[in-house]
């Protein structure tokens, strides 16, 4: 295991596990914002699929974007009843400016991408993005791992959420594979960025808003940015 992507690429979860978490956040997400049928949809670092399935029927378009071929391979099936759903396969070192050429978006989704990619290169993504986003479009960036977070408390934030939703399976299937993948959670980068380290690098690129109570991990921040 040596990179978050072939973390994620592991199947052990089931499809309805993610989904449970993709609802949340698409819900929270919808009573914040309205995304019409005549708006585009980026999300960026999608995975699997799981919230592109759930807001493409609700947009003219959306566009997943991935490094790990295995996830958009699974993507494709998780999304296969939705016609609207593009792909693109994101390689670190590909152009993104390149990669997104004829695409310009409403919202751009980042969930839970930042803490996987070294600042420079989170960076230099939001600053291509901004090329592509459609006149008044935004950028969502959720689940930022804040500098004096614990990963336990994440973790549990997660766990007790199936608990409460009375989601057993989900639950067990949640605590067992974190306690077999833990080590090489912990052997894998986890990057914490501040507002301060952003809003800095972006150089006034961006006009950013915090934005509360978007996905399970209420300890952990969401950032809204607009093109200045």
């Amino acid at each position: 295991m040596n990179s978050w992507p072939k973390y994620w690429e592991d199947p052990i979860y089931s499809d309805e596990f993610w989904l449970a978490r993709a609802r949340v956040f698409c819900s929270n997400f919808e009573k914040q914002f309205d995304l019409r049928k005549d708006q585009r949809l980026l999300d960026f670092g999608g995975g699997c699929g799981f919230i592109t399935k759930i807001l493409s029927p609700k947009c003219l378009e959306a566009v997943l974007l991935e490094s790990s071929l295995k996830s958009i391979d699974r993507a494709r099936i998780v999304n296969e009843s939705n016609e609207n759903v593009r792909y693109i396969h994101l390689h670190q070192k590909d152009d993104l400016a390149t990669k997104l050429q004829g695409y310009k978006f409403d919202y751009v989704i980042m969930n839970s991408v930042a803490q996987y990619l070294p600042l420079d290169l989170f960076i230099l993504y939001l600053e291509n993005l901004k090329g592509s986003l459609r006149e008044n479009g935004r950028i969502l960036i959720t689940d930022l791992v804040i500098k004096d977070s614990n990963l336990l408390k994440d973790l549990k934030d997660i766990a007790v959420f199936y608990f409460e939703q009375g989601n057993l399976k989900g639950f067990l299937e949640f605590f067992f594979t974190e306690i077999i993948k833990l080590k090489d959670r912990l052997s894998l980068p986890m990057f914490k960025h501040s507002s301060e380290d952003i809003a800095r690098r972006l150089k006034g690129s961006y006009k950013i808003s915090w934005i509360k109570n978007l996905t399970l991990n209420i300890n952990r921040h969401a950032m809204l940015l607009t093109p200045c």
